[in-house]
C-alpha cells in the first residue's frame, strides 16, 4: 500500500511543473506591452533605469506602487544595458518576474511545513494556492 506522503508528492511535482511550463511559456510568449498597466510600469523602469531618484507618487500610474520590484527591474535592465543586451530585457524581466512568484511559493511550502511539519498536504496546497 502506498504512502499518504507518496499520494502528496507524485500530484504536487506534477502541479509545479506545469506551473513552472504555463510561466516560462507566458513569459516568453505575452507581448510585454499588453496588459492593464504594462505601458506605465515600463514607464517607471525606465525612468528609474536613467536616474535612480525615486518619482513623486503622483507623477504616474505605477509611481504609487511600492518601488523594490521596479529598482531591481531598473538595475537588471542597465546590466543588460551594460553588456550590450538591452533588448534582451523584454524576455530577461518576465522571466525574473516568474522566477519570483515560484520562489514565493517555494517559501510559503517550507513556512508551513516548518509550522506543522507531519502535515505534508498543508505545506503543498499552501504553494499551490500562490
Amino acid at each position: 500500500m502506498a504512502s499518504p506522503l507518496r499520494h502528496t508528492l507524485l500530484p504536487a511535482a506534477l502541479l509545479t511543473l506545469v506551473a513552472l511550463a504555463m510561466r516560462i511559456h507566458n513569459a516568453i510568449r505575452y507581448p510585454a506591452d499588453w496588459g492593464f498597466d504594462a505601458t506605465f510600469n515600463w514607464q517607471y523602469i525606465y525612468a528609474l533605469t536613467n536616474d535612480w531618484s525615486l518619482p513623486d507618487p503622483s507623477a504616474g500610474w505605477a509611481t504609487g506602487d511600492p518601488p523594490l520590484f521596479y529598482y531591481g527591474a531598473a538595475l537588471v535592465m542597465r546590466g543588460l544595458r551594460a553588456v550590450g543586451a538591452i533588448d534582451a530585457t523584454v524576455l530577461v524581466l518576465p522571466l525574473l518576474s516568474a522566477l519570483e512568484g515560484l520562489a514565493i511559493a517555494a517559501l510559503a511550502v517550507l513556512l508551513v511545513r516548518r509550522a506543522d511539519p507531519g502535515n505534508t498536504r498543508r505545506a503543498w496546497l499552501a504553494g499551490g494556492l500562490l
